[in-house]
């Protein structure tokens, strides 16, 4: 009879199932792939709020034109002129706005004018001011005075386009 001895077999803790916890290999790697990750949307996130923010102030500079705009369309000719002289930001807008400035031109000719607003500040790059157009119907404004002196103007004109002089709408009106 053969006796044979055999000795107990030790496994390792480094196998299978009974490992517990992450080795130091996947630890960096995982670090190095969050920063990576990190990297790559960071400047993303910085640009998409440098765009929020100029979309917010190109939005506020074409409201405060547009109330310009319809301020200085809805005067009377003679009012109009002294109001264009004396055009300035307003306060709230030039607080967010550094530089800002507001500049108007009145443009006449074929019987139509346009006052042409511009806002502009200081911006990275110099780009061109943004500007808002508005027509002014004289034809109107010369009918009304002739027919009604003592009846205000300002609802005779309009920053929207210029009826023709030969549509019956404005003949009616003029002979009205």
């Amino acid at each position: 009879m053969r006796t044979s001895l055999r000795l107990p077999i030790h496994r390792s803790s480094h196998r299978g199932s009974d490992r517990r916890g992450f080795t130091l290999l996947e630890v960096v790697v995982s670090i190095s792939l969050t920063v990576v990750m990190i990297g790559i949307v960071t400047p993303m996130v910085v640009r998409s709020m440098r765009l929020w923010k100029d979309t917010q102030r190109y939005q506020l500079a074409t409201d405060e034109l547009a109330i310009q705009l319809d301020r200085l369309i809805s005067l009377p000719p003679d009012e109009r002129s002294e109001a264009i002289e004396q055009l300035a930001v307003n306060d709230a807008i030039a607080a967010q706005f550094p530089g800002g400035t507001l500049s108007a031109d009145l443009v006449s000719g074929n019987n139509e004018q346009r006052l042409v607003l511009a806002f502009n500040w200081e911006r990275p790059g110099d780009p061109p001011p943004i500007q808002l157009i508005g027509w002014i119907n004289t034809t109107a404004i010369e009918a009304t005075a002739i027919d009604r002196p003592a009846v205000d103007t300002s609802t005779d004109e309009t920053n929207e386009a210029i009826t023709p002089a030969g549509d019956s709408n404005s003949e009616s009106e003029a002979t009205s």
